[in-house]
């Protein structure tokens, strides 16, 4: 991948843990959750076709392989967590509780429009259950592309607007569970993501035009780019959840993606050499870690405050946690994520 865009994995992955800790009740960043979780599914769906989107059509391609290379990368750090989770509240939570684990073991719990299952256990998970599902059918969204992309255009144009209806017309109730969580209703990302790895395709033809650009003319853009997104988190509350918890990010976060890759094949401006420093290209690797974690350490904070009666000091415990999360990471990513992907890797 790209380094300015492992980069901004890491700082969406924190914009999302800004997103949950806690300040007097409130998540500290509230745009951060909705704005981080659009700009990884668009990005996967991105990396997927640039990893797989030929490989998928080609005679040799195995599914089975490309399947549990997913299962490899993403289910045992899944479980780790649920460990983790266990730990922390297994003897505090009823027989009930344990039930809504059941399809969350089996990355499954997204598919159930109640809290309770689609947020169960390690809450963040949710996502991982709907990445399990773009993974499942990429190859075939693959294969529906290269063998009719005006089909496959016209097609996403009227499921856009279909959804668009959907989504205005659900109750209130049912928003969050099926506009936010739901993987059939995400799959609209993801696909958006498929479509903006055409887009930067066909792009590479104006190259050399933004080559000669020069350095002050792509960091403008860059900074333009950042702005967009700067300015939908302003305006955020003020707009429909409807919207925000997924379409409002599709136009920030596809330039984001299709900007700062161009501009780095192009040389970059500033923002893309900040990207580029080595240690934010090396979070950007942890930065899967850093998510499935994050909660359940912002959870372990509250229980210590619960338990010991110490009144909260966000401040200090804003740096400690965000220390704390990073640090875990690394090691979790490095000596528990990697060598077991690596191993179940080498069994097929």
């Amino acid at each position: 991948m790209l380094k300015s865009l492992q980069s901004l994995r890491g700082i969406f992955a924190i914009m999302i843990f800004l997103h949950h800790f806690p300040v007097h009740g409130h998540g500290l960043f509230a745009a951060g959750g909705d704005c981080g979780v659009d700009f990884f599914i668009i990005l996967s769906g991105f990396v997927m076709s640039a990893g797989y989107g030929k490989r998928a059509v080609e005679s040799g391609f195995s599914y089975r392989r490309f399947m549990w290379r997913r299962i490899a990368r993403l289910y045992p750090l899944h479980l780790l967590c649920i460990a983790i989770y266990l730990a922390l509240y297994g003897w505090r939570i009823g027989l009930g509780a344990y039930a809504t684990l059941v399809p969350n073991l089996l990355l499954l719990q997204s598919w159930i429009p109640v809290e309770r299952f689609y947020f169960s256990g390690n809450a963040v998970s949710w996502c991982l259950s709907d990445f399990m599902f773009f993974y499942a059918v990429f190859p075939f969204l693959a294969m529906f592309y290269h063998q009719a992309r005006k089909w496959f255009t016209a097609t996403l144009i009227a499921v856009t607007a279909a959804y668009f209806a959907f989504i205005w017309l659900l109750p209130e109730s049912l928003v969050t569970p099926l506009v936010y969580i739901l993987p059939a209703t995400r799959l609209l990302d993801f696909a958006g993501g498929m479509m903006l790895w055409r887009v930067f395709t066909a792009a590479d033809t104006l190259l050399p035009a933004i080559r000669r650009c020069g350095y002050a003319i792509k960091s403008i853009a860059e900074l333009a780019v950042v702005g967009v997104t700067a300015v939908a988190c302003i305006y955020f509350e003020d707009v429909n959840p409807r919207f925000t918890l997924a379409s409002y990010w599709w136009i920030p976060s596809a330039l984001t993606i299709l900007l700062f890759a161009l501009n780095e094949k192009a040389g970059g401006g500033i923002v893309s050499k900040i990207l580029s420093w080595k240690p934010l290209v090396t979070f950007g690797y942890v930065s899967f870690s850093f998510y499935m974690l994050h909660v359940l350490l912002i959870s372990a904070y509250k229980l210590l405050l619960s338990a010991t009666g110490i009144a909260e000091q966000p401040w200090i415990a804003l740096p400690s946690l965000l220390a704390v999360t990073t640090l875990l990471s690394y090691v979790v990513y490095y000596r528990f994520e990697i060598p077991v992907s690596q191993k179940l890797n080498g069994k097929i």
